[in-house]
């Protein structure tokens, strides 16, 4: 197995761009489009002495996976309790599209067998999604009555984002010797999960049919 495992995530970029519509006071449909960034390097030094069946000399490996996002959703969401603090729970659902990169680099090697460095993986990638959610939204000080309210919105998510696909097989193309046949098919990966977000919102209020706003 690798020795002197190393690996740095970089802080994952997310957010979402929400619009709704009340149905009524307590539910809400609308579309969500949300944007996720996420990046890791790992760095290790492969030890063919320290597995079942060498494929490769010794060499230093270092990789640097890259994922973008764009999952686009449909939204409901139910307002159990109206106050100035608003409780809200919420599920969505719908496709993401994901961009996967991926680029392995290898220290020299003159030795047989040597691999070499290259991108192992660069593709777009689309598949269905899911998310459920809770929060509290405040609203700002002013009328009740405004047509346009602002607050203040916290929001705790789970995502869940399965995205499948032959990531290992450039990897297997890079061995002099044949590597086992599962690294040429379909690996799943989840790249969704837990998320954190704050945000502003804005309330549009219509006019009723005697041109006030309820």
């Amino acid at each position: 197995f690798p020795s002197h495992d190393k690996r740095e995530f970089d802080t994952p970029i997310s957010g979402p761009l929400r619009i709704s519509r009340h149905l009524n006071e307590r539910q809400s449909l609308g579309l969500s489009v949300g944007f996720t960034r996420a990046t890791m390097r790992e760095n290790y030094d492969y030890d063919p002495l320290t597995v079942p069946i060498p494929l490769a000399p010794a060499q230093n490996v270092t990789q640097n996976i890259n994922i973008e996002t764009i999952p686009v959703m449909v939204c409901y969401d139910i307002y159990p309790v109206d106050r100035q603090f608003t409780t809200y729970v919420g599920a969505a659902a719908g496709l993401a599209f994901s961009h996967v990169q991926w680029y392995e680099d290898l220290s020299s090697s003159a030795k047989l067998g040597a691999r070499r460095r290259g991108e192992r993986f660069n593709e777009w990638i689309y598949h269905v999604t899911a998310e459920v959610r809770t929060g509290v939204s405040l609203g700002f000080d002013g009328s009740t009555r405004a047509p346009i309210r602002s607050g203040l919105r916290l929001e705790i998510s789970y995502r869940y984002v399965p995205i499948r696909a032959p990531f290992m097989q450039q990897v297997a193309k890079t061995f002099s010797l044949r590597p086992p046949s599962r690294m040429e098919q379909d690996y799943t990966l989840d790249v969704g999960g837990f998320g954190i977000h704050i945000g502003i919102m804005f309330v549009l209020r219509h006019k009723d049919k005697s041109g006030t706003i309820p």
